[in-house]
């Protein structure tokens, strides 16, 4: 089980929009945990990735800004997460050979053959997602994920990334508009 809690923010800049998503994750893992957000203390692992603590238990959870949108979700520490929020936006032809391989950029444009800025950014959020979950950041190579989609409506796709690095398989969903994107990756760690 996994809280999401979103805001819209104005004339922040990026200190300020992440201390907004602190908060924002306080508050979901308060939601999750049935408690004040005041009883939540967030932590951040070596490489950078946050977690949060309530009395003996500990949480996923992710944090993500663009602009006036600031993003957080907590779930139980068996389930690391990853989310990523943006705004539909064109990539140089250079940047999306940095991570997308030809299937994906071949199924992407079947799937939305119109809106070239929505396919791209959806892609570029789930793999960022994924990554986030990970704890790898841009640590690791988008080219080592695979996404596959398992289905698609008008404002939301579900599917699984395949990490071949790690060998392992992640959850992914996006719900998106033409004007923004979020996106969520999980995975089980006992599995």
């Amino acid at each position: 089980m996994y809280i999401l809690k979103s805001s819209t923010i104005n004339n922040l800049d990026k200190p300020q929009q992440h201390t907004a998503g602190q908060g924002l994750a306080k508050l979901a893992c308060a939601t999750l945990a049935q408690t004040k957000p005041s009883e939540v203390q967030l932590f951040y692992t070596t490489t950078g990735q946050p977690h949060a603590k309530v009395k003996d238990r500990t949480y996923s959870i992710s944090i993500a800004h663009t602009k006036n949108l600031v993003a957080a979700l907590a779930a139980t520490y068996s389930k690391r997460i990853g989310l990523d929020v943006e705004y539909p936006r064109s990539f140089s032809n250079k940047i999306l050979a940095a991570f997308l391989n030809q299937p994906e950029i071949k199924i992407l444009r079947e799937l939305f053959p119109k809106n070239k800025k929505l396919r791209e950014t959806l892609a570029w959020s789930c793999k960022e997602a994924y990554l986030k979950a990970a704890g790898l950041g841009l640590r690791q190579h988008p080219l080592s994920l695979n996404i596959q989609i398992k289905n698609k409506t008008k404002s939301k796709i579900t599917g699984k990334i395949l990490d071949t690095k790690k060998g392992r398989e992640a959850f992914i969903q996006a719900k998106f508009t033409s004007k923004q994107i979020i996106a969520i990756s999980y995975y089980d760690t006992t599995k």
